[in-house]
Order: structure tokens, then C-alpha cells, then sequence
């Protein structure tokens, strides 16, 4: 299935890809939809460290890897390319939106 990710690094920037995912991957990444990091006192733990590895996916910067905390960060660090110009919607399944507060 396509799925649509955002990821807002708020006051920042903005990442945008479509990305190909399995069920399962969309199962787990999905736990992270409308989760923003640093939003509220608030938090879930588990839902972050989603949203974290989607932060890291978009991550292009080889050494920061040494950064990632689990297995699941490394398996998806740098494998998407944010494309802020995508205009055919039409194939996307799904949506996932996130983010960090900075």
C-alpha cells in the first residue's frame, strides 16, 4: 500500500514522501499519526519512539545514526527522501502525520 508521511519539525521544516509499506509496517507506523514530541506533559512513550523513527528515516546524514536507540531505528534510518513537491494523491492509501515540537 502507498501511505503519505509528514513529518513537521514545527517552526522548521516540513518532510513529505510516499512511501511503499507493507500491513505490518503500516500497522507501526501508524501508532504515530498526530503524535507531535514535546506538544504536551502528556506523553506516550511508545507512540514517540514511532514517531522517532520516522523522524530518522528522513534523517540524510550518515553519522547520526550513532543516535538511533533500537534495531527498528537502524532498519529505517535514512531510507526515505522527503519530495515537498508531490501533487498526485491519487494511489495514497493512507496518511501518516507527525512531529516534533523544537
Amino acid at each position: 500500500m502507498k501511505v503519505l508521511v509528514i513529518y513537521d519539525l514545527v517552526s522548521e521544516e516540513q518532510k513529505r514522501t510516499i512511501v511503499e509499506m507493507t500491513e505490518d509496517e503500516y500497522n507501526f507506523f501508524k501508532k504515530a499519526h498526530n503524535i507531535y514530541i514535546n506538544a504536551d506533559d502528556e506523553e506516550d512513550i511508545e507512540k514517540e519512539n514511532v514517531a522517532l523513527v520516522i523522524d530518522g528515516a528522513f534523517d540524510s546524514s550518515k553519522e547520526n545514526i550513532k543516535y538511533c536507540k533500537s534495531d527498528t531505528e537502524r532498519k529505517y534510518f535514512g531510507k526515505w527522501k522527503s519530495d515537498l513537491e508531490i501533487e498526485n494523491l491519487k494511489d495514497v492509501d493512507h496518511m501518516i502525520c507527525c512531529g516534533i515540537f523544537l
